[in-house]
Parts: C-alpha cells; structure tokens; sequence
C-alpha cells in the first residue's frame, strides 16, 4: 500500500463526497474566489467539546474537515469547519493507544497520531470520519516522549524529547507500524552542550531533516534508506528552547524558541552550514505591544506557521499565554510586526497551528478549543 503525504500537497474535498464508501475522494476541478493572506486578524471562531477535547494540542486539516488531538481526554477529535459560523464535532475517537494524544500527521484515509505520555504512534482509520477507528499501535522506547512527527511517503520522523532521539517509524502499511531506525544527538553531535537532547520538532527538507531541540538549538541531518547522520548545527540565545519551525522555498526557517521569547530566523540553503540572520519580536519588543498584566506580557512563541511555504509574505507566531503576532517576512532578514490579535478566552496557551484559505487553525491547550482566527466574521 502506497501512502502520500498530505501535509506538502494539502487536497480539497467536496462534503458529498468525503464520506462515500471509497473513503476520501478528490473532487473535480472547481473556480474559487482568490485567497487573500491572513493580514489583519480580528475575527475568532471557536469550538468546544468538553467530553471529548480537553488540552487540544494539535490540529490538521483536510478538506472540510479539522483533525485535533486531545492531550487530556487521549483523543482525536474530527470537527466540520466548512461553515466557521456552524463548526460541529462530528466524530471522535479514544483510548489508552491515545494515551497523551500530542500531533497528528494525515494521508490519504489515516490519521498517525503521537502520544506523547504513552511513547506511541497510533494509526487512526479516518475513511469515514464520523466514526474514526483505531487500526495499530506501535510502543518503542526510541518513542518516549514522542512530540511532532512529519509524515514523508511512507516514513513518520518523531521527535522523541524524553528519549533524546529522532525516530523513523515505517508506516507503508498501517496496520503493522516498526522502528526503521533512530538517530541520537548526544553521540553523534561532538559539542559542549547545555543539556541533554530534547528534540520538539522535525520536518523534511529536501533531502535534510531539521530538527528543533530544546536544549540543543536547530541541527540539520542527512537521510538515507537505512539511517539519519548529522549535517550540522547552530546555537545560539536565539534558539534557546527552540520548540517548531516552519522552512519557507527560500531555503529559510522559522523557529519559534520559547526560552529565548522569541522567533529566531535560520539560513538553512546550505545544510552543511546554518546560521541564525535574524529574530523576531523577543521579549522586550513584546511588552509595548500589548496592555497585559505583567505575568502575561513575557511572549514566549510556541509554534509558527506560514501563509504559503512558497514566496510566502507572513509569519504567523502563537505565543503563551494568549497571543498572536503576523510578521511580515518578504525581508527574512528583517522581519517586521504588522499586526496582532489576543483573547485569553479563545487563544489561551495556543500550541499547534495550520493556515489555510485565509485563515488559521489553532489548538488552544488551556482553552481546549480550535479556534480559527480569520479576518471576517
């Protein structure tokens, strides 16, 4: 069984179709209005669903439909979003193989979700998602910890913290998920470091991993059908608990670095050689901004998330407790605030982003909602 990643090549479906018996179909062709970027948030639409989502995490898109793991209810929560004024929870699923349900990873008709607690990754049948269904569960102590994952044709890389590794999971077939192999930092990595491997995020690109590492800042690895090797690394204070990064068709990448309260930017065009060019809005750029209480005014940005990984004009940036920052980056190497948007209600510790169609899709951990944050109402 062959299996595409949804996450480079986002596919549209019609709500007729999405549930018919040969699970999700593409739809033909149809003209669409322009897609203007997210510029001016002011809008935000939300949606509970207190028995099944409590400290939602992350969130991913596909067609009409937002899947959202719940880090406390060990969850996959599948709500309808093709009217923001109508959002509905239309199925879900849960279990002890969700147990810390953290990020999720689409293609085609599965849903891979990472449990954190647990140190699992868990197969997720979404054919027909009102009654999402559990097919495979695979528990390995190269997963401890396990936060992101980035799903490449049929190999899930998993940001393992607790472990202090990458792990790369073959999921060609979903029902028998295995270890392809792992990569540890610590001995590969001849550095003096701050502390010991916490690895938060990995994404693909080109033929490089990168990784986001709490306590060991961005490093890149080289990939080959049987093991990951390293490339190169930076730190610096600019990537002091570095969290989740984005990386843009410029060869740039954005990473959002919570201890250091601040987005760092990262040239990664050479992978043998990466280095930080820029920041965005660290912490004593945050505080003017905004008329908080003293405890909330520290931004620390949680995660980051493009209008377009190609040419793409604007960052977005989630920050604790309840806040969210549009950089524009047509400059990388000065990036510039152009507006923000905040509710304590709606927003409160926001983790895991996904724009698309003008708007952006937030799991709010504290808040345990999706908000979808948009410029109309």
């Amino acid at each position: 069984m062959t299996i595409k990643s949804s996450f480079k090549r986002p596919i549209y479906y019609r709500l007729s179709q999405i549930f018919g018996s040969e699970g999700l179909q593409k739809p033909s062709k149809v003209n669409k209005p322009p897609i203007h970027p997210l510029q001016n948030p002011t809008h935000i639409h939300t949606i509970r669903a207190p028995d099944d989502l409590m400290k939602a995490h992350s969130v991913k898109i596909e067609g009409n439909y937002a899947f959202v793991t719940g880090n406390h209810t060990n969850s996959l929560c599948v709500f309808d979003v093709s009217d923001v004024n109508k959002l509905q929870l239309v199925g879900s699923v849960s279990g002890k193989q969700l147990y810390g349900a953290h990020d999720v990873a689409l293609a085609d008709n599965t849903a891979f979700v990472s449990c954190q607690q647990g140190g699992k990754i868990t197969a997720v049948d979404i054919r027909t998602p009102s009654t999402p269904n559990i097919i495979a569960t695979l528990e390995h102590s190269s997963l401890s910890g396990v936060k992101r994952v980035y799903l490449d044709d049929e190999t899930l890389y998993c940001a393992a913290s607790e472990a202090g590794l990458v792990t790369a999971v073959d999921v060609g077939n979903p029902t028998n998920l295995h270890v392809l192999s792992w990569f540890d930092p610590e001995n590969k990595f001849q550095i003096s470091a701050k502390g010991t491997p916490s690895p938060e995020d990995v994404i693909k690109n080109g033929d490089n991993l990168f990784v986001s590492d709490c306590n060991l800042g961005y490093y890149a690895l080289g990939i080959s059908s049987t093991e990951m090797y390293p490339t190169s690394i930076v730190f610096n204070e600019k990537l002091d608990g570095a969290k989740n990064s984005v990386i843009d068709n410029r060869g740039i990448a954005y990473v959002a670095a919570g201890k250091a309260k601040c987005a760092a930017v990262v040239d990664v065009t050479d992978p043998k050689n990466i280095s930080v060019i820029a920041s965005i809005a660290p912490a004593d750029e945050w505080k003017p901004s905004r008329l908080l209480p003293a405890h909330k005014s520290d931004g620390k940005p949680l995660d980051v998330e493009l209008d377009s990984p190609c040419n793409p004009q604007y960052l977005y940036v989630t920050s604790w407790l309840d806040q969210l920052d549009v950089i524009d980056i047509s400059d990388p190497k000065q990036p510039e605030r152009v507006s923000w948007t905040s509710s304590y209600f709606d927003l409160k510790d926001p983790q895991y982003t996904q724009y698309q169609d003008g708007s952006l899709y937030i799991a709010s951990d504290v808040s345990d909602c999706l908000s979808i944050v948009s410029e109309f109402a």
